[in-house]
């Protein structure tokens, strides 16, 4: 929402920076460490169905919704952004291309972070409960 408000040269140059620094180990650990992690839950909880099925589900929610759309929507986006150099004069063309895609898909990604979140949750007390 704060970029929103912001110029378009300001809201380019913001999201060329982001983009040029998020890839660090840390964040690389989270991002890809999620669904590894959430599979070997569902396989470690095998013996509880409920459980197993809860951390499969949200394992799928996750690599579907956030990983696929992540490399197949949001990545290209960003790749198509970085190419804009002389931001006086194409700021505007370029924010206009990418602004609206690239927040709808960051929903979608959200909407399915919180699901995978959420099933995982009900997953693990599944799993604490013997289910």
């Amino acid at each position: 929402r704060g970029l929103a408000v912001t110029s378009d040269v300001t809201y380019v140059e913001a999201f060329q920076a982001i983009n040029d620094r998020v890839r660090t180990p840390g964040f690389a650990l989270f991002f890809f460490g999620t669904a590894p992690a959430l599979l070997y839950a569902a396989w470690s909880s095998r013996r509880a169905h409920l459980a197993a099925a809860l951390l499969l589900l949200a394992a799928i929610a996750y690599v579907g919704g956030v990983l696929a759309v992540t490399f197949l929507g949001n990545l290209p986006r960003n790749a198509e952004l970085a190419r804009h150099g002389d931001l006086a004069a194409t700021a505007a063309v370029a924010r206009a291309h990418f602004e609206a895609r690239w927040n709808l898909l960051n929903h979608v990604r959200s909407g399915a972070s919180l699901t995978a979140f959420a099933l995982a949750l009900a997953g693990l007390v599944a799993a604490a409960r013997g289910r």
